[in-house]
């Protein structure tokens, strides 16, 4: 995410969840979900396959 200057407000929104599951992901306190990876697979261009790998 530091990469593509994300933060955790950006990952809220791009998986559509409120901003403190967001940071609970990033600190890894919480997992993606299936449809987490379904809608960051499009913002990094990559197959949602790889994410689940």
């Amino acid at each position: 995410m530091a990469d593509n200057g994300l933060t955790g407000d950006d990952l809220a929104r791009i998986i559509g969840v409120d901003r403190s599951i967001a940071y609970r992901i990033l600190k890894g306190t919480r997992n993606l979900t299936a449809d987490h990876i379904k809608k960051l697979a499009p913002r990094f261009t990559v197959s949602a396959d790889l994410l689940l790998a």
